[in-house]
């Protein structure tokens, strides 16, 4: 691939005083690969992004999947590039980064590495923090000796299991995880025995209960949830056709779903991620159309419709939305 063409990974949105000066900016040249997570470190100030590159920045070299951003340029993330490879998921928990590598879980401070799970059987796709509580999810049956399907919550000093009782169907998957209206929900492609929990799910009284009638089709996969006026916006791979609310993201208000302005199609259309920046809801992902505009890769929506960005890269991936310093971050494949 020419090099004189890559500028994968990450851009920023720019809003100054001055809003009709909006403008995306490549941040220092960006990776020599994918991004898939963003993670803003409060305590560090530090803009973390993980996915699967060796360069950042044209110079920064070895990474192992892992760079710290700290509004200037990239560099190296030194005790965790010291870790065993695959670092796969990275969230700030308790003043320490909590990152995945390999089949481990691991704290730092910066200086050393702590080991709060050294083996899962089955793989972690993302790690999600309320308050004191760190929570695994993945395609795991167990972790650190803990039955646990899929989800388990580190407390800080034990790995607890949620809900031992739902019976599930065979391959699974957890994907992400939000707390709204004070209850714990997780989202993924998942289906229970009964077949009456699909797709999403929350936790009342210690045991996984459905939302709504959930989320039906072939194809259909959620990716993440966010809470935006009082509702809880789900994104994913579905469409109206297989039954679903929405295409790509619908909005849940506690007792029934909605549709969001007609959300984003093409074929396979994907929400992957959803910000809240300024009081708007921000959506990452692959899709050509948001609302039936022309919208590609990322859209904003106010409450009432889909808006643009002007963002027109090729073989447009958004697969992660980050606010650092008060400015929108997006990370993906992306030129």
């Amino acid at each position: 691939m020419n090099k004189l063409k890559i500028v994968l990974g990450i851009s920023l949105w720019l809003i100054p005083n001055f809003i009709i000066c909006q403008n995306w900016v490549t941040v220092d040249t960006g990776f020599n690969n994918m991004v898939n997570t963003l993670t803003f470190d409060s305590v560090t100030n530090k803009l973390y992004a993980i996915g699967i590159f060796g360069v950042a920045g044209g110079s920064v070299n070895n990474l192992n999947n892992i760079a710290q951003y700290d509004g200037v340029s990239w560099d190296s993330v030194p005790v965790i590039n010291s870790s065993p490879p695959n670092i796969g998921f990275v969230a700030v928990y308790n003043n320490k980064i909590a990152f995945t590598s390999s089949d481990q879980i691991l704290l730092t401070n910066g200086v050393i590495l702590d080991t709060i799970a050294s083996h899962t059987n089955g793989g972690i796709l993302s790690l999600f923090v309320n308050n004191s509580d760190l929570y695994a999810l993945g395609v795991f049956d167990s972790i650190m000796g803990v039955t646990s399907v899929g989800i388990a919550k580190w407390d800080g000093t034990t790995w607890i299991a949620l809900d031992t009782i739902t019976q599930w169907t065979s391959g699974l998957f957890f994907n992400c995880a939000a707390i709204y209206n004070g209850e714990l929900y997780i989202g993924g492609n998942f289906v229970n025995q009964p077949g009456t929990i699909r797709r999403i799910a929350k936790l009342v009284g210690g045991q996984w209960q459905s939302v709504g009638n959930g989320l039906t089709g072939g194809f259909t996969d959620v990716f993440c949830m966010e809470v935006y006026n009082n509702k809880l916006y789900v994104g994913g791979m579905f469409n109206m056709s297989n039954g679903n609310p929405g295409n790509a993201i619908a909005s849940w208000d506690g007792s029934q779903w909605d549709n969001v302005g007609g959300g984003m199609t093409q074929s396979y259309a994907k929400v992957k991620d959803l910000q809240v920046y300024n009081n708007e809801l921000y959506a990452g992902g692959q899709f050509d159309y948001a609302g039936g505009r022309p919208i590609k890769g990322i859209a904003k929506w106010n409450g009432t419709e889909w808006c643009g960005l002007g963002f027109d890269a090729n073989n447009t991936a958004v697969n992660t939305l980050a606010v650092y310093n008060n400015v929108l971050y997006l990370g993906g494949y992306f030129r």
